[in-house]
C-alpha cells in the first residue's frame, strides 16, 4: 500500500511544480517528518538517488537513516517532507520561518 504514496512522493521531489526541469537530487538532504512503513520507503528510495535521510518522529525507526530533533530537520534539510498527516501538527508558516534559505516543503 505504501508503494504509490512513496510513488508520488518521489515524483514531487524529482519534479516539483515543474515536470520540464527535474530536480537533482544527489547530494541534497531530505528531512522526513514521520517515519512510519511510508517514510522509510520514502527514505529507502531517496537514499537509492543519493539523497541524505534525516528523519524526525516520536520514537526510533529502523534503517540507516539518521534521527534529529525538528529543528534540526529543518536546519539541514534541502527538501522537507511531512509524511502521513503529520503536517497537520504544525502551523505552516512557522515550519516555513525555521527552514534553511532555499529548502522546500514537499507536500505529497
Amino acid at each position: 500500500m505504501t508503494a504509490p504514496f512513496a510513488d508520488v512522493a518521489m515524483n514531487l521531489l524529482l519534479n516539483g511544480s515543474d515536470p520540464s526541469r527535474p530536480v537533482a537530487l544527489s547530494g541534497k538532504v531530505l528531512g522526513l517528518i514521520g517515519y512510519g512503513a511510508l517514510g522509510r520507503e520514502i527514505a529507502r528510495r531517496a537514499a537509492h538517488r543519493g539523497m541524505k535521510v534525516v528523519y524526525t518522529a516520536d520514537v526510533p525507526g529502523r534503517g540507516p537513516h539518521q534521527r534529529v530533533q525538528l529543528g534540526e530537520l529543518l536546519r539541514r534539510s534541502d527538501f522537507i517532507m511531512p509524511v502521513n498527516g503529520h503536517a497537520k501538527a504544525f502551523n505552516r508558516s512557522e515550519l516555513v520561518a525555521l527552514m534553511k534559505p532555499g529548502a522546500r516543503l514537499v507536500e505529497p
